[in-house]
């Protein structure tokens, strides 16, 4: 489960890297179907042709209308101020206006940050919409925030997808003689 897990994640980051990058004309997960009796955990499908999480994760990076986000950090301490790239793949030949909504939602589901913005799309290109940020809340040890961003036309979604932030407790206090706590 743990390796699946770990799959479904690298196959996000790569993937999605690869449909930002307009230099890249093709690409394709290598070893999609397992072949028996060897039982590779490399493969996104087994040998019984069962889907691994990582095939459905490919599968959403691919939709021809992709809103990914991109950033070098999934962890912050509280009162830090988090800042995730947005764009938007088009693998269409079609040009139009859409809404973008980002919501950042706490392990709760409670709505702790939204904003609104515009983005018109290029044919066959991605394209840079946004960088939704916001400050880090204040959390006792850890909490996990989703970041979504939301693709929507005439008030409907067309699509959306999802990154998880996790905010430490900033700690000040010096709990270990033997420790020293630099800050600003």
């Amino acid at each position: 489960t743990a390796s699946h897990v770990h799959q479904s994640n690298c196959t996000k980051i790569m993937t999605e890297a690869f449909r930002r990058n307009n230099d890249m004309a093709t690409f394709a997960i290598h070893l999609f179907i397992d072949a028996w009796p060897s039982g590779w955990l490399k493969t996104i499908m087994d040998f019984k042709r069962n889907p691994k999480p990582a095939y459905f994760t490919y599968r959403n990076a691919l939709e021809p209308l992709m809103i990914s986000f991109r950033t070098d950090r999934f962890t912050y301490y509280a009162d830090e101020e988090v800042k995730l790239e947005s764009y938007l793949s088009n693998d269409t030949n079609d040009v139009d206006t859409y809404d973008v909504v980002y919501e950042v939602t706490n392990e709760k589901g409670e709505l702790v940050y939204s904003e609104k913005t515009s983005v018109t799309s290029s044919p066959v290109e991605t394209v840079y919409v946004a960088s939704p940020t916001f400050t880090a809340k204040e959390v006792k040890d850890r909490a996990l925030f989703t970041v979504t961003a939301i693709l929507m036309k005439d008030g409907k979604v067309i699509t959306y997808n999802r990154e998880d932030i996790e905010v430490f407790e900033r700690k000040n206090a010096v709990e270990n003689e033997d420790v020293v706590w630099v800050t600003d």
